[in-house]
């Protein structure tokens, strides 16, 4: 069977759903998640600071009518998404947050970069969640598409821990959804 990594998912995903770029600073605990993009054929765009690759994902969204995708590794990367994120919100707009996170294993042991981030997140999102299975990824990512492009718009904020995102899994095991996202607009009820 053939193994795939944690961070290629996410790019599998990102593929499927026709997303072209990724705004966002390299950082070790988002690098298997970036060392796939080109290979999927998605341009990531670095940038100066996260909040700008926010702000390029929200951009982006406004422009196109789709959902942009920003990242940023976990600590003080996920800190800076925030005023870019908040606007999102502010705006509807849908935006697609992926961030990093210390590993599982190393959990409220004071580890490089790790504070409850889901919570920093909760109040200017639609949906916040956290990775804790490699083999889910798909799910995870795909329901934070829905949540962000459904209803009212708005930003969505994933974080995938860096031993998830290292993880491997059978490729075969992996269930990957036709699509995410609806593919007709809701009619009112006559």
């Amino acid at each position: 069977m053939a193994q795939i990594r944690g961070g290629e998912l996410v790019q599998k995903v990102l593929k499927k759903e026709g997303v072209k770029y990724i705004f966002g600073i390299p950082g070790g605990h988002i690098y298997p998640m970036m060392e796939s993009c080109e290979e999927n054929g998605i341009k990531f765009i670095g940038v100066r600071h996260e909040m700008t690759a926010a702000m390029m994902a929200e951009g982006w969204a406004l422009a196109t009518g789709d959902f942009g995708v920003c990242t940023a590794t976990a600590g003080p990367g996920v800190t800076n998404l925030v005023t870019g994120i908040a606007n999102a919100d502010r705006n509807c707009s849908p935006v697609l947050c992926m961030a990093g996170k210390a590993k599982v294993i190393e959990a409220d042991r004071n580890e490089l970069q790790d504070f409850n981030q889901i919570d920093l997140y909760k109040s200017m999102t639609k949906h916040a969640r956290s990775v804790q299975e490699t083999h889910r990824i798909p799910e995870y990512v795909g329901r934070g598409i829905a949540e962000a492009t459904t209803g009212r718009p708005g930003p969505v904020y994933m974080e995938i821990p860096r031993d998830i995102m290292e993880g491997y899994v059978n490729e075969e095991e992996v269930e990957f959804q036709k699509t995410y996202r609806l593919t007709n607009k809701p009619m009112g009820n006559p």
